[in-house]
């Protein structure tokens, strides 16, 4: 498996408030991680380390013979938990009250792999083959309730105002939500995951002509934030690239 993880912090911020990692263990398995702190909100770097940490180190104590479903819920209960734990060290501060962090996660395993997510960071599945760039993950956003509602389009809600507003965050309620997910492999893709900074200044047709180049991941994935800085570089970007060694299984999304 190759990885690749790039992060930048943009050309009008004064700290980077996304935070990521990729945790290797034995046994084919991988974790990426990419926290996006809140922009508006206090001490969002914090809660994107805190984010990240907390993931980390239960990943690292976690049984890595287990079944699908087994980790999927272990993703759920681990990312609960860890909105809980930013949510509890911002009670005890005032410094940190309100702070709150995005989370994309992406566990690899030999025979499928499965996301996990809260907010608005985003996972791509690109198909070299059939050169198609699908979303994995849903937003858990204002304009995404306001497209499936039908009252914007989808080319309305890339430019609406209110984009950045979130419906789901760690560390600002005692309970959060956790979409997951289990996907077979292809044997020809690419996964992107990558902070806002990323999806909100380039399209997706902009990712997908970038990403379709006969180029190594290290040069398709400066190019991605090279664009993004082109375009504005209002937030930070953040992104890994993960190109999977293994063969299309017969696992089935769930």
């Amino acid at each position: 498996m190759e990885v690749v993880l790039k992060t930048h912090i943009g050309r009008v911020r004064q700290v980077n408030e996304d935070t990521a990692e990729v945790v290797k263990r034995e046994s084919n398995t991988t974790l990426v991680i990419v926290a996006d702190g809140m922009g508006g909100h206090q001490a969002g770097d914090v809660a994107s380390q805190l984010a990240v940490k907390y993931v980390k180190q239960a990943f690292m104590k976690a049984e890595l013979h287990s079944s699908a479903v087994t980790w999927e819920e272990w993703l759920i209960q681990t990312i609960s938990e860890t909105n809980r734990y930013i949510y509890d060290y911002a009670e005890q501060d005032q410094a940190y009250q309100g702070m709150g962090t995005t989370i994309v996660t992406s566990l690899f395993l030999e025979d499928y792999y499965i996301v996990a997510h809260v907010g608005d960071s985003r996972i791509y599945r690109y198909e070299q083959e059939q050169q198609q760039l699908t979303s994995i993950t849903e937003d858990h956003s204002l304009v995404n309730e306001l497209v499936k509602s039908g009252e914007i389009t989808k080319a309305e809600a890339d430019v609406h105002p209110q984009r950045s507003w979130i419906t789901r965050s760690l560390g600002t309620q005692e309970d959060v939500k956790v979409d997951v997910k289990t996907m077979g492999y292809l044997g020809d893709e690419c996964i992107l995951l990558c902070s806002d900074g990323l999806s909100d200044m380039i399209n997706e047709q902009h990712m997908l002509d970038i990403l379709k180049q006969d180029k190594g991941l290290e040069e398709k994935a400066s190019e991605l934030i090279d664009a993004a800085l082109e375009a504005g570089g209002d937030d930070n970007i953040t992104l890994c690239l993960v190109q999977p060694t293994s063969s299309p299984s017969a696992q089935e999304e769930r």
